[in-house]
């Protein structure tokens, strides 16, 4: 077992002219590199937009009072206005997001 694991090491060291050490180093830092670089692409959940339409169809739902109530339509454009305020400032975060988001994620690393 022991002859196996020194043969296994000696092998992939003359196969690439690196320890496998420094070669599972190597893969790891361009892994998380990759992973770092790719997750600045991605825009943060909390301002997600169709989270917040979802929201808004789940409280419109869950309104207690019948659907052919005056209250059901007062409490619906309640919602519904407060949803739009929600979007504009969405569209305003996401703006101010994709000019100062960050070109790698450093976080990645740890």
């Amino acid at each position: 077992s022991e002859d196996a694991a020194y043969g296994l090491w000696m092998s992939v060291q003359r196969a690439t002219g690196w320890s496998p050490l420094s070669l599972a180093a190597l893969l790891w830092l361009v892994g998380s590199g990759t992973y770092a670089y790719c997750q600045t692409a991605q825009v943060p959940p909390i301002l997600s937009g169709e989270l917040l339409q979802e929201q808004l169809q789940r409280r419109i739902s869950d309104i207690p009072v019948a659907l052919d109530s005056p209250q059901f339509a007062a409490y619906k454009q309640y919602y519904i206005r407060q949803y739009q305020q929600h979007m504009l400032d969405y569209g305003k975060q996401h703006e101010q997001w994709k000019m100062n988001r960050q070109f790698f994620n450093w976080h990645a690393f740890q």
